[in-house]
């Protein structure tokens, strides 16, 4: 394993911390689980550094596909062993950041990352990397830079049930332009990927179903070739919420305090909405354990059960019967 120095990170070996990475498929918890683990002092929230759009003062690298895929051997691609280290240590992108200045609201926008960044690094915060859309640089993340790893994994008909109340579709090309991701993990996958691209009547059911299968088969490998990450389904951390919690904090190395714990017993209590608000991707109060099986009465029961056909010879390794 090739890690990054402490050196490199702008930080002595007395007083180094290695970073938290929270990834998994997109709508998988992978906020909720970020936001929470967020309320410990010793953790600093950055959201989503490899997304397409993410402010480049907070990771100066551009990531021009969702989920770029990043390794050894093009780390040094725009820069992204150097950029993503400045990330964690909490240096902050001036040049890259004022750029994107255009609007006086961006103004705030900068002056919030700053001062998160400035704390990061004054008081040796760990950095809480929170990013699906990382999910396939993953394996280099905790390898580059000693990260702790927490994969979420979802029900598919859950996810599917949420990028239709979002309306969010997903173009296979984002995976298919990226060769190294191709060769190292997607390869077996290349030819339904190249044929769904293809199908202008594809449905919903048909992107949701090989996008879980493509993520979750990788997930699959990774559970065997590293089990010191910690893989969590969101079901169970939906119907205990504070022991789940507890064993997250505890992978991380971090104190689930009793102001935390009281906090996340109020906000998945029976009290709060099962559902979202329209058009909000975003809520962290919810009534946890109803939210579960809410794509239940979410979805059709024929797409649900399309959906099962499509994904049981992957979802079967995380799901059973039972839970369909």
């Amino acid at each position: 394993m090739i890690q990054t120095s402490t050196e490199e990170l702008g930080m002595s070996e007395s007083d180094r911390t290695n970073p938290v990475l929270i990834t998994g498929s997109f709508r998988s918890g992978t906020t909720w689980v970020g936001r929470t683990l967020a309320r410990s002092e010793r953790l600093s929230w950055v959201a989503e550094p490899f997304h397409v759009k993410h402010r480049r003062g907070v990771f100066a690298s551009p990531t021009p596909s969702l989920y770029t895929y990043v390794c050894a051997e093009n780390e040094h691609d725009h820069d992204y062993r150097k950029n993503l280290a400045a990330t964690i240590a909490g240096r902050y992108g001036w040049v890259e950041g004022l750029r994107e200045i255009k609007r006086p609201v961006d103004v705030g926008i900068v002056a919030k990352d700053v001062a998160r960044f400035t704390e990061r690094r004054f008081r040796a915060q760990r950095a809480l990397l929170k990013d699906p859309i990382a999910l396939f640089s993953a394996p280099w993340i905790a390898d580059r830079f000693d990260a702790d790893v927490i994969v979420m994994v979802r029900h598919p008909a859950a996810i599917m049930a949420s990028l239709d109340r979002l309306g969010w579709r997903f173009n296979m090309d984002h995976l298919l332009r990226q060769p190294l991701l191709m060769r190292d993990l997607l390869g077996p996958w290349e030819s339904e990927l190249k044929e769904l691209e293809a199908n202008q009547d594809r449905t919903l059911v048909d992107e949701a179903a090989l996008v879980w299968r493509v993520m979750y088969d990788v997930v699959d490998v990774w559970r065997q070739e590293r089990p010191d990450w910690t893989y969590i389904r969101h079901e169970d951390l939906s119907r205990e919420p504070v022991e789940g919690f507890r064993a997250l904090f505890d992978a991380v190395g971090e104190e689930m305090t009793p102001e935390i714990e009281g906090f996340i017993r109020d906000s998945t209590s029976a009290t709060n909405p099962t559902a979202a608000p329209e058009g909000q991707a975003h809520a962290l109060r919810r009534d946890s354990r109803a939210n579960a099986n809410r794509w239940l009465d979410a979805l059709d029961p024929d797409d649900v059960a399309r959906l099962h056909e499509l994904v049981d010879d992957v979802a079967s390794r995380y799901y059973g019967p039972e839970d369909w």
